[in-house]
């Protein structure tokens, strides 16, 4: 059985009156609109944001791909099963303070059962990762046409799946065009996009966890993964830090299971090339 969240009007109802402040502000309003509470990050971007007849969801989704805070900011949107809606920086999310262990019993931790990594950094990394520009173009200002081509780059991993290789050797990658700006976007409306995505596609390990219990996490969360099993190491690659991009929750009859999705950038294994 599949089922939408009982917020109707966030995913089905419509809108075509604009709402003017920033993403954070005007995502707030969204929220407050459709039923939902907030949790947002105070961001610089202010401007008349506009649905043109799109429904709240979709509404919300653009906007959060134009957030913008500095030029390491990655924003992100998500709703979760308690009625919650989050907009939150990933790039600069709170430390973990919770753990979950593999295969054992600890207080104070949850027990993961079993664990799938899955990479998908071959594709993310051909669209975005090397030598990626996108050109802003607009009518206004000294400037007709600025190109954005790099970020800033700090790895949440010792191995990001990124090769620098690669990189070095691709002289041209995908070029892409802004809408021709006329004064009515905020100063980084190409910039926020433009980042945005490139920093989402270097989170590119996914993997899934399940755990017998029931837990307290939420989407865009942070937790610790912890693989100690006496002199074992053959795990210690996938330890470390996630972000939570994905959670399923499975019932039938007495059982009882959740799949955790967390993401980042890498491994934790000794880099050995790239």
């Amino acid at each position: 059985m599949d089922g939408y969240l009982d917020f109707a009007k966030y995913w089905t109802g419509t809108s075509v009156g604009g709402l003017q402040g920033t993403s954070n502000e005007v995502l707030s309003q969204i929220a407050s609109t459709c039923g939902l509470t907030f949790d947002g990050t105070t961001t610089n971007d202010a401007q008349l944001w506009l649905p043109r007849n799109r429904t709240y969801g979709e509404f919300a989704n653009q906007i959060k791909r134009r957030g913008y805070i500095s030029t390491q900011s990655y924003m992100e949107l998500a709703v979760n099963a308690d009625g919650s809606m989050r907009y939150k920086d990933v790039n600069n999310l709170p430390a973990p303070t919770q753990t979950i262990v593999l295969g054992q019993y600890t207080a104070g931790s949850y027990t993961a059962v079993e664990y799938l990594p899955k990479a998908k950094s071959g594709l993310t990394n051909k669209m975005t990762g090397y030598q990626n520009t996108r050109f802003a173009q607009s009518m206004v200002g000294e400037k007709p046409s600025v190109a954005s081509s790099t970020v800033t780059f700090v790895p949440d991993s010792k191995s990001p799946l990124f090769n620098t290789t690669v990189q070095q050797q691709v002289s041209r990658g995908y070029q892409t065009f802004g809408g021709i700006d006329v004064g009515n976007t905020h100063s980084n409306y190409d910039q926020a996009i433009y980042q945005n995505m490139r920093f989402a596609n270097t989170y590119s390990l996914d993997v899934e966890f399940l755990i017998q219990t029931p837990t307290p996490f939420r989407l865009l969360d942070t937790f610790t993964f912890a693989v100690e099993q006496g002199a074992s190491k053959q795990d210690q690659a996938f330890a470390g830090a996630y972000t939570i991009a994905g959670k399923a929750i499975f019932i039938t009859g007495a059982i009882y299971a959740e799949k955790l999705l967390g993401v980042r950038q890498g491994t934790n294994s000794i880099y050995t090339s790239g």
